[in-house]
């Protein structure tokens, strides 16, 4: 039976607990699911999974014994990954970069310029890259349940910058991700890789500049505060992953496995709580933080885009494997979306 396939932010991690892998010995006693994230109050990604619990509970309380751990309690991404993929806990939502380190290809998803409109990044990822990813993710005993929608990428900083010359030298927060440190080496930043918490200090500090960011962590995380300057290059779209443990998740009985799915938002669900949110954060809570939006011009983002194909192009080598089939299937995925839209 199909999976309905929903959506969700992940920047987030998967604690180990103790024991939760062991199933009840009555078989007709509740199912164990530990979910962990890390999320904030109040934000779309935090309801999601409040939402998931109240649905589990309303429809299968009988059936699945569901515990949130969704405000960061436990565990890096690092740690909680490794302990999903033993069974010591059985759902969880990721980050790209963090799940980037046990399915590469991932990398291809964050490069530079792929995506023109929303509406084509839902077109290319329902009916092009899930397929793909659910036996890349298969393959490393994961299973891939949604997309975890986070937004746009954008440049932070303390003044605008609005064509690729504006970054050259300038020390730019970098994630571990292969595409981001990609994308700075490219441009002439002078990249330095740090962990999310060490970004709000270093920005203090003088130690960087400004980086790149989602609307979302830029205006809750403290951001906007040190580098008041987003602009909003749309150079990169970020999602993340919903998964299970695959042995665990195969293993459910058929009726309990239908719970689950038929527990998570359903993806025009997730998408629009996501969408509006940054359209208000944008709107009403980066202008109370003192925070500019620049927008740049065709001609600016033309100069953008310029730089996309060699990039990616350096970071399909670079990672291997499959990634030069990601890619192919996202540009199936554009023409085809592009001839859709043209026939109206």
């Amino acid at each position: 039976m199909p999976l309905r396939r929903r959506q969700l932010l992940a920047a987030a991690a998967l604690p180990w607990l103790p024991g939760c892998a062991r199933q009840a010995v009555d078989p007709e006693a509740p199912t164990r699911v530990r979910v962990s994230a890390v999320t904030v109050p109040n934000t779309p990604w935090h309801r999601l999974w409040l939402r998931f619990a109240e649905r589990a509970g309303r429809l299968a309380a009988d059936a699945l014994d569901v515990r949130l751990h969704v405000r960061a309690e436990i565990g890096s991404e690092e740690v909680t990954l490794s302990a999903l993929r033993r069974g010591r806990v059985q759902l969880g939502g990721y980050s790209l970069q963090g799940t980037a380190s046990v399915v590469p290809e991932l990398n291809v998803l964050m490069a530079p310029y792929l995506f023109g409109s929303l509406a084509e990044i839902d077109h290319v990822i329902d009916r092009h890259l899930t397929p793909l990813f659910e036996r890349l993710f298969a393959a490393r005993g994961l299973a891939l349940l949604s997309w975890a929608e986070v937004g746009w990428v954008h440049l932070y900083g303390r003044r605008p910058f609005r064509v690729p010359e504006d970054v050259a030298g300038v020390r730019m927060r970098t994630s571990t991700a292969l595409a981001q440190r990609e994308f700075a080496r490219a441009l002439g930043m002078d990249g330095i890789t740090l962990p999310f918490p060490e970004v709000l200090p270093a920005l203090q500090t003088g130690l960087i500049e400004g980086g790149q960011s989602g609307t979302g962590m830029y205006a809750l995380a403290g951001l906007a505060r040190e580098a008041p300057v987003l602009t909003r290059t749309y150079h990169a779209f970020d999602t993340g992953v919903i998964i299970a443990n695959r042995a665990w998740f195969e293993g459910l009985r058929d009726d309990r496995r239908a719970l689950l799915l038929g527990s998570l938002d359903p993806v025009d669900e997730a998408r629009a709580d996501v969408r509006e949110s940054l359209a208000r954060y944008e709107r009403e809570l980066l202008p109370s933080l003192g925070a500019t939006i620049v927008d740049l011009d065709a001609g600016e983002r033309a100069r953008w885009a310029a730089t996309a194909a060699e990039q990616q192009r350096r970071l399909v080598e670079r990672v291997g494997g499959e990634a030069a089939s990601v890619l192919a299937a996202i540009e199936a995925g554009r023409r085809e979306y592009a001839a859709i839209a043209e026939r109206g």
